[in-house]
């Protein structure tokens, strides 16, 4: 994560967006405690029904 946070420092990026799934309550406690913050809502459509 460091190493992302650095490319985007670099090249002027002001923001990191990750995604992950709702159920992935661990992974978010992760990345809260390497300061980033829950604070958007997203949406997806599925297009193509995998089998």
């Amino acid at each position: 994560m460091k190493s992302i946070e650095q490319f985007a420092q670099r090249h002027g990026c002001k923001y990191i967006i990750l995604v992950s799934e709702i159920e992935r309550k661990e992974s978010h406690e992760f990345y809260k405690s390497l300061g980033y913050t829950a604070d958007q809502q997203g949406f997806k459509k599925q297009l193509i029904h995998i089998l």
